[in-house]
């Protein structure tokens, strides 16, 4: 092979390797394009959510029940204490809409092991004003603490499931519907507990 073939072969390979480079380059290119796309995307659905959670209230609920006794009376008496504390930056309007807050259930068991709850009350929390009148909602604001307590007369022993339930008020609701934050996450709080009521 002559120098002028070998001058000519290294053309070729130079322009095979001009022209790989500019295909790395160019894949290299799209890639740091779409990577830095997805990164900003992530970034900004990072910063989305954190404003949705700043945009509503944080409540935790925690429920305390215990069985109490009355001097003069064999009744059955349990009290339950729900404190709601609100870690969020938001007022919270716990919202009832009429319904009652409490449910207290009996619990029978089958043979085979499965519950039934059998509905034995349902109470409205009360006014602080005037214990005779039902509350339509309980404020917590931000860093700040609520106890709502129930005192609940019962007709029998037995095993009971007591559970508590409020909604964001429908203001919050709207508020934050027009903010953008999706409905599922505009939510409802609730606590749960358990008691053994027995006979003295």
């Amino acid at each position: 092979m002559s120098l002028a073939d070998w001058e000519h072969l290294a053309k070729i390979f130079q322009g095979f390797a001009t022209g790989a480079a500019i295909i790395f380059g160019a894949l290299w290119a799209l890639f740091r394009f779409w990577s830095l796309r997805e990164i900003k995307q992530a970034k900004l659905r990072i910063k989305k959510e954190q404003r949705e959670l700043q945009e509503q209230p944080i409540i935790n609920l925690t429920m305390t029940t215990k069985q109490v006794s009355v001097e003069g009376d064999d009744g059955l008496y349990i009290s339950v204490s729900v404190i709601a504390k609100n870690s969020g930056t938001q007022i919270a309007r716990m919202a009832y809409e009429g319904h009652p807050a409490i449910g207290v259930f009996l619990i029978e068991y089958s043979i085979d092991g499965e519950p039934t709850f059998h509905k034995k009350q349902a109470l409205h929390v009360r006014l602080a004003s005037d214990p005779n009148e039902f509350a339509k909602t309980t404020i917590v604001r931000p860093g700040q603490t609520q106890e709502i307590p129930f005192l609940i007369k019962l007709t029998s022993p037995g095993l009971y499931f007591i559970s508590f339930r409020a909604v964001l008020s429908e203001h919050d609701r709207k508020l934050l519907l027009e903010a953008g934050v999706p409905k599922h996450r505009i939510v409802s709080w609730t606590a749960k507990q358990y008691l053994s009521v027995q006979r003295a």
